[in-house]
Order: structure tokens, then sequence, then C-alpha cells
């Protein structure tokens, strides 16, 4: 909208009172001590201003605002968004990893299967709201073991066993369930001669998660059994401790909140 002579006069003296400069929009002009001055618009005689530019014209600071300039500010964005979460160790998941392996697991590797087995699993944009003992679950672990946990690794089990309530900030709002194509695995595991080994086992469930976990905020999870043990079976041999959980973590359904 072009601003008229009579207009922006009232708003040049106001202007001056208050010692502010004044802005003219797009295309607006101004007659100032008998020379007229233009916002980007070459149709008028006078002086012309590009958009950004600054002049003082007498007694005033006059500046060309840019396209937009005087447009609305955008929105703010929404506020972040945060779930609650309970997370604590699946004693089926611990189970199945101890079937899976060949003898007792060391008390120093233990809390790797409790870390493995936690569902869900909570990330750094979780704040822990409160934390609890899990005595069900220390004594699922004390059963791994042979004999009992030195006194420096005692405290490190039973911590690694407790029940959790966190906030967790969220990436996004779109809801997505991440799981392993069984079907996918079983087509892996026909097309290749001989049997796969751990390493190469937990690749394949990776490669065949039907929904990448990045760039998601993971809001819930469940072991999934059937995908374990049918990746025991598929390998060669017995898992080592740490493959086991690694098989563990890849066989895991996500429920996730995405971008």
């Amino acid at each position: 909208m072009r601003t008229t002579f009579a207009t922006v006069l009232l708003v040049a003296s106001t202007a001056l009172a208050d010692g502010i400069e004044l802005t003219l929009s797009w295309q607006d002009s101004l007659t100032i001590e008998g020379t007229r001055y233009t916002c980007n618009d070459r149709s008028r005689a006078g002086v012309q201003l590009a958009p950004g530019d600054r002049i003082t014209a007498g007694s005033f600071k006059l500046r060309c605002a840019k396209r937009g300039d005087d447009a609305p500010p955008p929105p703010p964005p929404p506020p972040p968004t945060s779930v609650t979460l309970s997370s604590a160790v699946d004693p089926m998941c611990l189970s199945q990893l101890n079937m899976a392996i060949s003898g007792r697991v060391p008390p120093k590797e233990v809390t790797l299967w409790a870390d493995a087995c936690r569902t869900p699993p909570l990330d750094r944009r979780c704040q822990i709201v409160s934390s609890k003992p899990d005595n069900a679950c220390f004594s699922a672990l004390d059963q791994l073991i042979a004999g009992s946990f030195p006194a420096d690794q005692v405290v490190e089990a039973q911590r690694a066993c407790n029940r959790i309530e966190a906030s967790c900030a969220t990436r996004g709002a779109r809801k997505v369930s991440s799981s392993v194509d069984l079907a996918c695995v079983g087509q892996l595991y026909t097309r290749t001669t001989g049997k796969p080994n751990a390493a190469t086992i937990t690749t394949w469930l990776d490669t065949c998660r039907a929904q990448a976990v990045a760039r998601c905020t993971v809001v819930g999870s469940k072991f999934n059994s059937t995908c374990f043990q049918t990746a025991y079976q598929y390998m060669s041999g017995r898992p080592s401790i740490a493959d086991a959980a690694a098989m563990a973590r890849s066989c895991t359904t996500y429920d996730l909140a995405c971008e």
C-alpha cells in the first residue's frame, strides 16, 4: 500500500519526537524539504532507495524496508514434546540369552545382558524421574553367574536392574513400528552356503529391519523371542556373551516417534 504524503508526515513527526528512524515500506514515497524519497519504486522521480538502503534526509533517518519486513512474524515453533517411559529388564530375554550360550556368565559381564534386555532402552534425551530396585531382575542375574557377585560388582548388577521412570523428549509426532522381517532373514539364509556366524546373523537382522531407528525416539519396545530363536537356529555354533546381547538388541521391536 502506498503511503500518502500527509500520513507519512504525521508518522515522521511522531518518530522524530521519539528519536526513532523512519522506515519506508515497499514502494512507499516521502517528501522531505522538497525532495522526494522512494523505496523501490523507479516510476517516481526523486531519490531512489533500494531495499535495505539507509539515508539521512534533513533531521530524519530513512530506511527502505526489504520485502517481507512488514509481514507478520512467522508463528513460533511448536513446543517440544515429551513422553513418560517405564523401563525395566525383561526376564524372558535374560532366559533366552542364557539358553543360547554355553556355560555361565562372568559377573563382570552380566550387566551387558541387563542392558541388552532393557525395554524400552533410554537414550540421552531422557531425564530419569525415579529409579527403584527390581529384586526379581537381580535374582535372575544372580542365577546366571557361577558363585556370588564380588563386592565391587554387586552394586553395578543391582543398578543395572533398576526400574526407571523417565521423561524423554521426542524427535517428532509420526508413530512408527520397527521390527525385523523374518521372511527377509529366511531368504538370506536359503541363498547362503553353510551357516552364518553370530556376527553375520546380527548383520542380517539389522539389514532386514523394516524401519530404521535413526532420527527417531524410542517410546516403547518389546523383545522378540521368535526372532531370537530363529536367528539362533540359523547360526553356526553358539553365540558368545557379547554376541547374544547384540542379537537380543537386533531382535527387539521398537515403537518410535519420528520426524
